[in-house]
């Protein structure tokens, strides 16, 4: 008996060890197939940062082919959707001609535009609670309307729109559904005439980090139009910011990080172009080429070597540049102190100590960079390549043709504003809450309307009665007080949430109908339904809360081409598919989605 009980443990010990290999075996085919598709995923972006679109494009199919979790297909499908929006666009290209380039940090950039000086500020505190890029707002003196990038509730930045009452500016309104996505939009400006926003969005339709974008004014709708992404070499798959006109017609001006080290951009000034030509550009070598921006300075015909002792020649001048600024500005308020007093002079000597023990931090950036400069130069005379570093300097420092001049101005006092506090948007969709809400709007809506009664009484109802439900309406009837919930648009809606409402607690809850504000019989809503005919929607819900993945748009795209419309109610971001014109057809067009892409799909009529 020992003997087969040993055996029996060795049995098993083997058994084990067969499956812990195997396991092992699954793990680790499983740990090789994420590396592959990382790695297939980071080459195909190296490609499309080098303009070469359709071979970045054939390593995402094949990183497509080997992803088998939704995480990794969502990540394979949004490379895809920027390789695909970047080849595109080359069908697009302009050519202006370049007047200036300079380099500057990208913490203060905006400050080297020739704008009016002062009227960069500070966002304010009231208007953007989260603080973070950009950190600044356009705020000449005078502006009646206000245009600002700030953060919504998820983090992510948004375009808004303020307006001036006298004492108070209005409460903050989103720009439209067209100019918000799922990530961030910055830097809104207006064109000179006010006819034109132009603005930086990671999330629209775009060639990966932050493109530039175009929304022209409509008059008859009173709304911004679809934004254009202004295409190359404006936006690249680089970060490309803040796009200006000129208030004489004569340039243009937007920033670039492409070709910069991290925490640089560099400001191009081009020639204003108001009909561009746009022409087809598909080769990599041409396209970098034009993204060059090659009528600019000449150091792109130098020997290739030298170009990492012009980046860091271009970082140091930058942050010489900005130390100068930054001393100029301390000394100023050094001045300013002597005259201050009470709690002005308090700010002010908090600000002073604050700069001051800024100093030594930006001192001693420019000694690293210009240590690193040395060995950057020593590494190339080791190396035998044949350089003059003064010319080098004077090439790189020259501007090209015009007289085009760099003047950093200052930045404006923190502005102090108050706004109005929005009306919160009361969401009429049947709930059952902790605490139950009346309806805003008593009123009912046009057409045919069920709703569930709850109880009558002869004083008026508080919110404790409510039982958490939510919305709930009041009427008077022969000086009785009765109550009622919800709006449903279908009897099959309606009765899908009797029970639901009798559980909260109003065992003797019934169904009553109602047709354009007047009471019917719900036998009658029921015939008046039949021959109405109604819309249903397929309402899907994200898997990330924001946005859907270009696998599950192509999802929808083979099994409808109704259309889909982003929507957001209490602050959940949700899309809208339909309408349809039968709840059977929604009810199967959202099952085979769900079976699809496992997001969750609720079926409602249309409003």
């Amino acid at each position: 008996m020992k003997t087969f009980r040993a055996y029996l443990c060795v049995l098993a010990m083997l058994v084990g060890g067969i499956a812990a290999a195997a396991q092992e075996a699954a793990d680790s085919t499983l740990d090789y197939r994420s590396v592959m598709i990382r790695d297939l995923l980071q080459r195909a972006g190296e490609l499309r940062r080098d303009y070469r679109f359709a071979e970045a494009l054939d390593l995402c199919e094949d990183a497509l082919a080997l992803a088998n979790q939704p995480a990794w297909r969502e990540a394979v499908d949004e490379e895809m959707l920027l390789c695909r929006n970047g080849d595109q666009m080359t069908d697009f290209c302009s050519r202006p001609r370049t007047v200036a380039r300079k380099r500057f940090l990208l913490e203060d950039f905006y400050l080297y535009y020739p704008l009016e000086d002062g009227a960069w500020r500070p966002l304010p505190g009231a208007l953007d609670t989260l603080g973070g890029f950009p950190g600044a707002v356009y705020f000449p003196d005078g502006t009646q309307k206000l245009y600002f990038a700030s953060h919504d509730a998820e983090g992510i930045s948004n375009l808004y729109i303020t307006e001036n009452q006298g004492n108070v500016w209005s409460a903050p309104q989103l720009l439209g559904e067209q100019l918000t996505s799922s990530d961030d939009e910055v830097f809104p400006m207006l064109s000179p005439d006010g006819r034109s926003l132009y603005f930086s969005s990671k999330g629209l339709h775009g060639m990966g980090g932050y493109d530039i974008f175009v929304s022209r004014w409509n008059d008859e709708s009173r709304e911004w139009g679809e934004p254009v992404n202004l295409g190359f070499p404006y936006s690249s798959p680089y970060n490309d910011y803040l796009f200006v006109n000129t208030a004489d017609g004569r340039y243009s001006l937007f920033a670039s990080d492409r070709d910069c080290p991290e925490g640089m951009v560099d400001i191009y000034v081009v020639e204003y172009e108001s009909t561009p030509v746009r022409q087809r550009l598909q080769d990599p070598a041409a396209l970098r080429h034009l993204l060059d921006l090659p009528d600019g300075p000449g150091t792109r015909e130098m020997d290739p070597k030298l170009q990492p002792y012009i980046d860091k020649y271009l970082e140091i001048s930058a942050l010489k540049d900005s130390l100068a600024a930054f001393n100029a500005a301390l000394d100023e308020a050094r001045v300013r102190l002597e005259t201050a007093g009470g709690v002005s002079r308090q700010i002010l000597a908090k600000e002073i100590l604050r700069k001051e023990q800024q100093l030594p931090e930006r001192e001693a950036a420019i000694a690293d960079a210009t240590a690193r400069l040395q060995e950057i130069e020593m590494d190339l005379i080791l190396s035998g390549v044949d350089f003059d570093p003064g010319k080098v300097q004077r090439m790189t420092a020259a501007s090209p043709q015009g007289n085009f001049t760099f003047t950093r101005h200052s930045l404006g006092a923190d502005p102090q504003i108050t706004l109005l506090k929005p009306k919160p948007a009361f969401d009429y969709s049947f709930m059952v809450l902790p605490e139950g809400r009346f309806a805003l709007d008593q009123t009912l809506p046009d057409g045919l309307v069920y709703q569930i009664q709850l109880f009558s009484g002869s004083s008026r109802a508080g919110i404790p009665q409510l039982r958490g439900l939510s919305p709930v309406y009041e009427r008077n009837q022969n000086g009785r007080y009765v109550y009622s919930v919800g709006v449903f648009r279908s009897y099959n809606d309606v009765l899908s949430q009797l029970n639901r409402v009798k559980k909260a607690g109003f065992k003797k809850a019934f169904i009553i109908a109602w047709m354009d504000g007047a009471p019917l019989s719900v036998s009658a809503a029921r015939k008046a339904e039949a021959s109405v005919v109604q819309d249903f929607v397929v309402r899907i819900e994200p898997a990330d809360g924001k946005t859907l993945g270009e696998g599950v748009l192509t999802a929808v795209r083979a099994v409808t081409q109704a259309d889909l419309v982003r929507t957001s109610r209490d602050g959940a971001v949700s899309f809208l598919l339909g309408p349809f014109s039968s709840r059977s057809e929604a009810e199967s067009i959202a099952s085979t989605l769900h079976a699809a892409t496992g997001l969750r799909m609720q079926v409602e009529a249309a409003e």
